[in-house]
């Protein structure tokens, strides 16, 4: 999975390119943390402004606005390709999960409990803090079924557990099995 640093004084500029990226599988970050396949800059220098620069390709800048599919032309797509082949996927921004080209819809409620376990990988959480997160009686009993209409469609679409429980700890989704 390619990843891909952002790094723009327009903040809210700078979260939208981190959420359409990341809705299409790239691992994308608003910092530079020195482990960038691509560095995203935006120009602040007199001529330049408005113009995204990458670190990676020689003379590939862009002028604000662009197409998100212009940006991507230039990073590649094989990249996020390949992470949606192996592992499983969940659009930070819209109601889906993606796994190995099988893409599954989820009502809103169902998108968020799955998003924030995918948000904390290969760690348990306890079923308090999803019922504190998603429900406002902190009902376990609501937050079983939810769970188990996740399962339902996981198991079902893609075949794979994907979703596991460990009495006394919580809840945990395995990104890769």
């Amino acid at each position: 999975m390619k990843q891909i640093d952002i790094i723009c004084n327009d903040k809210i500029y700078t979260e939208m390119l981190c959420l359409e990226l990341s809705d299409r599988g790239y691992k994308t970050t608003d910092k530079n943390t020195g482990r960038a396949d691509i560095l995203i800059i935006e120009a602040d220098y007199p001529g330049k402004e408005n113009t995204v620069t990458f670190s990676k390709k020689t003379g590939a800048d862009l002028i604000r606005p662009f197409e998100i599919e212009e940006l991507i032309s230039l990073i590649g797509s094989k990249g996020a390709e390949e992470s949606k082949a192996d592992e499983l996927f969940v659009s930070p921004a819209a109601c889906y999960a993606v796994y190995k080209d099988t893409e599954i819809s989820l009502s809103e409620l169902e998108h968020k409990i799955l998003y924030y376990l995918y948000s904390r990988p290969d760690e348990y959480v306890t079923a308090d803090e999803l019922a504190r997160e998603f429900f406002v009686d902190e009902d376990k009993n609501t937050l079983r079924v939810y769970i188990s209409y996740l399962r339902n469609k996981l198991d079902e679409a893609f075949g794979i557990k994907f979703i596991y429980t460990a009495r006394g700890k919580g809840y945990m989704l395995k990104r890769q099995v």
